[in-house]
């Protein structure tokens, strides 16, 4: 299951338990509460982040955390003179080659994508 679905499913139970004791449908002590709230500090990446570098948000211990990525799911763009270098090398190969590499960079493929990517679908144009 996606991080993203999971996240979106334990907030509906936690929404659910709210609106429930809300509601007054269930009475919740120490003893026997779902969930205990958190104050929890994000660091804010919006423009006016030298204002205010970060900022607080309740949430609850049930909180589904976003798996951190390793290298090979990240996505690392070539600096300028990477793609320099790279658009050197490309000249030596074959029309179909090229077209996947640019495919590739343009579309901002990672590395399993772009080597799973059908050769075959590739046409050169009419001209």
């Amino acid at each position: 299951m996606a991080y993203s679905t999971a996240s979106l499913y334990m907030l509906q139970i936690i929404k659910f338990y709210e609106w429930a004791a809300h509601e007054r449908f269930i009475t919740f002590t120490e003893d026997n509460k779902p969930f205990n709230y958190q104050l929890v500090h994000i660091a804010n990446t919006g423009m006016m982040n030298h204002n205010n570098p970060k900022f607080v948000v309740r949430s609850t211990d049930l909180r589904i955390r976003k798996p951190i990525k390793n290298e090979n799911q990240s996505l690392n763009p070539l600096s300028k003179e990477e793609l320099a270098q790279f658009a050197t090398c490309l000249t030596k190969y074959s029309d179909e080659f090229i077209i996947h590499q640019l495919l590739q960079l343009q579309a901002g493929l990672r590395v399993e994508e772009a080597c799973t990517f059908p050769v075959a679908s590739i046409e050169k144009p009419n001209l």
